[in-house]
């Protein structure tokens, strides 16, 4: 993988890159406008016939890689974001970024809306459970995560019905009569 410590700079037609993505010269200022949209990459077009234009890379291609597997994965590809870290070689320090980034995606989450609250748990999983409900699970992937989830605090004990601690690790009890 190529890793730019300064700016790249290359002079360029708009057929000259068009020829390298395949695309018409139209097609061409479009991704153009894009990628300099993106911060990406600085557009110099040449003035006059026969002046070339200068594309100036801003953005090395581990940050390009970066951000491309961030949006896969925000999108529900977790393995494409993944895959695209892998073809590429991105570096150690990249990966870190990535990971890092990552683990706050996942786990418990309050989103306070102007009317409510959402309270939200997102895992990493490599197929969907479209339903959680006790009642109607069908897998055992699916159960499990729904056990887990439904799990009581407390239970009774088959000896004697004796509340015991099941989730909970403590709790208090009044021990107030009251007549």
């Amino acid at each position: 993988m190529v890793s730019w410590n300064r700016r790249f700079k290359q002079k360029t037609t708009l057929q000259e890159l068009g020829t390298i993505w395949n695309c018409t010269p139209r097609n061409v200022k479009w991704i153009i406008r894009r990628l300099c949209t993106a911060g990406w990459i600085a557009w110099l077009p040449g003035r006059g016939r026969g002046n070339r234009s200068t594309l100036t890379i801003l953005i090395s291609e581990a940050e390009v890689v970066l951000t491309l597997a961030k949006e896969a994965t925000s999108k529900g590809r977790f393995h494409d974001g993944v895959r695209l870290l892998e073809e590429h070689d991105v570096d150690v320090m990249t990966r870190g970024r990535f990971v890092h980034w990552l683990e706050g995606q996942y786990g418990y989450r309050v989103d306070n809306n102007e009317n409510s609250q959402l309270d939200t748990l997102r895992l990493p999983f490599y197929r969907s459970m479209p339903n959680l409900d006790p009642l109607f699970t069908l897998r055992r992937t699916e159960w499990h995560i729904a056990r887990q989830l439904f799990d009581t605090l407390v239970t009774k004990s088959d000896e004697d019905d004796e509340i015991i601690p099941y989730v909970a690790y403590y709790w208090e009890t009044d021990n107030t009569e009251t007549t």
